[in-house]
């Protein structure tokens, strides 16, 4: 099994003080032996909300931070975390598509469109987000995707 985990999803499971962790570990425990795809554009925007939360009153110190952006290179190494090229013309036209198939009915924020039109892409077995705007525009789109909160 593949799953393309959101942004939302990554930040949970990586950043042990946020308040939805232990949701994330209990919906990833029995997944570990799946095959987790990552793009860049989740790689990216996961470890800048990390850094983020850094200028957030009791956020966490950036030493913090980079520990745990060393733990998830190690998760790229030793798995279950891969990283998955995409095409990014390809990307941009997915989205572009997105918007005019759906835009006018739901919800569609620029972040979230990317991660519906990379699926296209990287064609994972299921995607998983506590977005409910993502969640159910992955779902008009044909695609397999399970809230973890």
């Amino acid at each position: 099994m593949t799953i393309y985990p959101d942004t939302s999803f990554l930040v949970s499971f990586l950043a042990g003080w946020e308040r939805h962790h232990a949701l994330a570990m209990a919906w990833f425990r029995p997944r570990s032996e799946a095959e987790w795809l990552i793009s860049p554009w989740a790689e990216f925007e996961t470890l800048n909300i990390l850094r983020q939360m850094c200028r957030e009153p009791n956020g966490p110190p950036p030493n913090r931070v980079e520990a745990v952006r060393r733990y998830w290179r190690h998760l790229f190494r030793a798995g279950p975390f891969v990283r998955r090229p995409v095409d990014w013309l390809a990307t941009t036209a997915g989205c572009q598509e997105l918007s005019a198939a759906f835009s006018v009915r739901q919800r569609m924020r620029s972040a979230d469109t990317l991660h519906i039109a990379i699926l296209d892409q990287i064609l994972p077995d299921l995607f998983v987000t506590s977005d409910g705007n993502q969640h159910a525009l992955a779902l008009a789109r044909g695609f397999e995707s399970e809230k973890y909160r």
